[in-house]
């Protein structure tokens, strides 16, 4: 039931992220995709010579939580920042919630599995290759790791006794007894040399197999513990430290996250030296680190609290907008100490950017500006620039808006659909016979115009609503408390958006995504039931949802050709990225299949009187197991007596 519900959620979320990428790889290199789906520059490959680096781990890299507005992730985000400031060719393969073995097996994909997002093929023409892992080994729950003890009981929502590891056993091991038996098994395994040692060991491998020119840096994690209301320790675990006499403090609390962290970083750090050890002279790849947890331990000694906390996401665990940037200064010095980034060039160009974004998005914001910008033209170093900008703009929310126009169908424009192929779309597990009860296909899809604007639309079918009613029906009629999402997520993702203001909130969606409802009417009686539901914490009794209602995301793309290691060619199309040197979030593969069938969501055995050739859409989202294809709506596939 969750896994199916979450089909919906994901796939609003994915319509809702701010850049795709889509390709296309023509069987014919003579034969590309038609003329009117080209927008901007690039029918040739865009041959570069710039340094390349590509950015693997868990959502601290990934970049999506953290960055407060959402939209402004390309000002924020570190790997953003220092691809940009360095005049990088750089991708982004991050994806929230790996643990080491998820990234394992992610890399240990054939070259092109995924098309033309080409994870595997730029990692193997990649200069660098910057790593976060192994924080989620230890945050989430481990139903492989069992305890040591019962000495710390924790039951499950069924009040069953939980018998695997979890952040409450592993933090009251280590406040109360100092021992960290829980945690070592999760890091190293029961024989000592597997766990997430053992997957960090196989990832460094298959890096260097794919990549042996490559220069490996790992970022270690830091210690996001600067206030004693840290989300990390929660209520029952301070309760039950605190029943053992144990006194809870800031200090107590910040040391005993450097313990528990600097064992994590330890499993990088003894893998690095091992395989720096073992290198043979022959070997021409470079394994190293940065420290995270001492740079953001240094703000803390330096600064105090306060500006630690600021470091902070209000989830209390990811880099906040300041905290990237810290980050990014801290890479800046390791790229530059390896010689593969210009110090002075690097400071210049930072400095513009950060005076461009008070420019475009703190205009008439920030009361002493011209004195900001003289500080940050005076800094000797990005750390200083980074120091000044965020103290001239903490509290200030900037301009987030974006440009995401989708005209109405006129006769001058010439629009194509593609219809989503349920056979070979699959979420979390939930695979086509579910989602073809969904949707209401003739309407939903993906639609590419000529005038450079798209649509990706989303409707439910007419029976959806009872369909969803059933498989809610345990959490329906409910209380649901969504204050602590709106503080932790919407309001950083999107300032200024509360479901207090429902309408206000489809506004700021809008304008800051491209995100819009498609049926949406505060008059219809569902509607109206379920938006009360929401913001009183009552969910209603019943779902009655109206025809028709579905979600939808309008931007622009572009268009160019792309090559991955292999040198097979695809003809990409994206959502426009702010940085022509970077990659968007979704990254999706347009091919001419032929068809010998009919396309029908119940019936796929209706034989063409003759073949057909039609162009298919293929992208994945790895965070939710997500692989989405969409077929060319031609009557000829679609149409039935």
């Amino acid at each position: 039931m969750k896994r199916v519900f979450a089909l919906i959620l994901c796939l609003a979320l994915i319509i809702g992220c701010v850049a795709a990428f889509v390709a296309c790889s023509p069987d014919d290199p003579e034969e590309s995709t038609p003329d009117r789906f080209y927008w901007g520059e690039g029918k040739e490959v865009a041959a570069s010579d710039k340094t390349q680096i590509v950015y693997l781990g868990d959502s601290i890299a990934e970049g999506i939580l953290g960055a407060s507005p959402l939209p402004l992730r390309h000002e924020y985000a570190y790997g953003n920042v220092i691809g940009r400031r360095n005049d990088y060719s750089y991708a982004n393969h991050s994806v929230s919630g790996h643990l080491t073995d998820d990234m394992l097996e992610l890399i240990s994909n054939e070259v092109g599995y995924d098309g033309a997002r080409m994870l595997v093929s730029n990692i193997a023409t990649a200069d660098i290759v910057h790593i976060s892992i192994i924080g989620n080994d230890v945050l989430q729950d481990r139903k492989d790791v069992s305890l040591d003890n019962d000495k710390y009981p924790l039951k499950d929502s069924d009040g069953e006794l939980i018998k695997y590891m979890t952040m409450h056993q592993v933090v009251c091991e280590a406040m109360v007894d100092g021992e960290y038996g829980t945690l070592e098994r999760a890091l190293y395994g029961e024989d000592g040399n597997s766990g997430s040692y053992g997957n960090i060991v196989k990832i460094v491998e298959r890096l260097i197999e794919l990549n042996p020119d490559a220069v490996i840096i790992f970022q270690k994690v830091y210690n996001p513990i600067f206030s004693v209301d840290t989300p990390l320790v929660k209520s029952w675990t301070r309760n039950a430290i605190q029943s053992h006499g144990m006194e809870i403090t800031l200090e107590s609390l910040h040391a005993l996250g450097d313990n528990l962290i600097g064992k994590m970083n330890a499993v990088i750090q003894r893998v690095i030296d091992e395989f720096n050890a073992d290198k043979a002279s022959s070997a021409k790849w470079k394994l190293t680190s940065v420290d995270a947890l001492a740079a953001f331990n240094d703000v803390y000694e330096a600064d105090g609290a306060k500006r630690a906390w600021n470091l902070i996401y209000p989830d209390g665990i990811h880099p906040s907008d300041e905290g990237h940037a810290v980050l990014a200064d801290l890479t800046q010095a390791k790229l530059e100490e390896l010689g593969l980034a210009n110090k002075d060039n690097a400071l210049a160009v930072y400095k513009q950017m950060r005076i461009d974004f008070i420019n475009n998005n703190f205009a008439g914001k920030i009361s002493n500006a011209e004195q900001v910008k003289a500080n940050i033209n005076a800094a000797t170093s990005c750390a200083e620039v980074t120091k000044v900008f965020f103290q001239a703009t903490n509290g200030i929310t900037p301009d987030y808006s974006i440009s995401h126009a989708a005209p109405a169908p006129s006769d001058n424009i010439i629009e194509t659909q593609f219809r989503i192929d349920v056979a070979n779309t699959s979420v979390w597990g939930v695979t086509g016979s579910t989602i073809n009860l969904l949707f209401d296909f003739e309407k939903s899809g993906i639609f590419l115009r000529n005038d450079g604007t798209m649509s990706l639309r989303l409707i439910l079918s007419d029976e959806a609503t009872g369909i969803i009613n059933g498989l809610l029906g345990s959490f329906l009629g409910g209380s649901v408390d969504l204050s602590s999402f709106q503080n932790t997520y919407l309001t950083p993702i999107a300032p200024g958006a509360s479901l207090d203001d429902f309408e206000g909130l489809l506004d700021i969606a809008y304008d800051c995504l491209g995100l819009r409802l498609i049926g949406f009417d505060m008059n219809d009686p569902g509607i109206a039931a379920l938006v009360n539901g929401l913001q009183t914490g009552k969910l209603p009794s019943s779902l009655d949802i109206p025809a028709g209602f579905g979600i939808e995301l309008n931007y622009n793309y572009t268009m160019k050709k792309v090559q991955d290691a292999t040198g097979k060619v695809y003809d990409a199309v994206y959502l426009t990225p702010y940085d022509g040197d970077t990659q968007p979030f979704i990254v999706m593969t347009m091919e001419s299949k032929t068809y010998n069938n009919k396309v029908d969501y119940d019936i796929r055995d209706i034989e063409l009187d003759q073949p057909v050739n039609a162009l298919t859409l293929n992208f994945k989202v790895d965070f939710v197991k997500l692989n989405f294809t969409a077929v060319q709506n031609l009557p000829e596939l679609f149409e039935f007596e």
